[in-house]
């Protein structure tokens, strides 16, 4: 079995000193693989870590980029991630969380996929991009059942400012508790029998909330707090 490689690909030879400049410091995976491949219509999550490089403090919001490598150039280039920051000065890191949906209309194809990952600001300049090798199997019967159980719950508004909501489209299950991780893993807050919840104290960014159902299954959510 292949293992998921990941290694840095610096895509851009020109040296633009003018602009502040933003590099991908370094990407974690903050999921398990199984046997290093992922299956098609599962999520790809990673923490990724952006450096900042310059001494003019920069204020505003970075975005996270993602595009499928392929033979003709990039394929469904879309935002995966972002963060919003205050004051960050030169060797400043900040960590962003990314997802994606391995799909096949997102560009991925069974077999080997390069996928690229790259930051950008309003008037920040991207240094370098991270290139991670993904290997996609076929889709199999518990991805697609768990991909039907979780499109039954849904999470409104998202992105927010104050409080979500779940909705429960899934007269069979219920659900016994809701947990709102960082990004890095960390349990922030859990939540039992409740399905609309005060995120009013979290910073700005992204999370991961993860809802427990009573027959023991979890599901995982992108969480956007603005």
């Amino acid at each position: 079995m292949k293992k998921l490689l990941l290694y840095f690909a610096c895509c851009f030879a020109l040296s633009f000193t003018a602009k502040a400049q933003l590099s991908v410091d370094s990407i974690t995976t903050i999921q398990n693989i199984l046997n290093d491949t992922v299956p098609l219509g599962s999520n790809l999550n990673f923490n990724v870590e952006v450096n900042y490089s310059d001494t003019t403090p920069f204020t505003g919001t970075i975005y996270l980029m993602c595009g499928v490598d392929s033979s003709g150039g990039l394929l469904s280039i879309d935002t995966v991630g972002f963060t919003n920051v205050n004051n960050i000065t030169s060797n400043d890191s900040v960590s962003i969380f990314l997802s994606d949906t391995v799909l096949q209309q997102n560009g991925y194809r069974i077999g080997g996929n390069i996928v690229v990952v790259w930051p950008i600001a309003d008037g920040l300049l991207t240094l370098d991009t991270f290139t991670t090798i993904i290997y996609v199997t076929p889709t199999s019967t518990s991805v697609n059942e768990n991909k039907v159980l979780h499109n039954q719950f849904s999470i409104y508004p998202n992105p927010t400012q104050n409080f979500i909501t779940i909705k429960n489209s899934s007269p069979n299950n219920t659900v016994k508790h809701v947990r709102i991780y960082a990004i890095n893993g960390t349990l922030l807050y859990q939540y039992s029998n409740n399905l609309k919840i005060d995120i009013s104290r979290l910073t700005n960014g992204s999370y991961l909330l993860e809802i427990e159902l009573e027959n023991k299954k979890r599901l995982s959510y992108k969480l956007l707090k603005m």
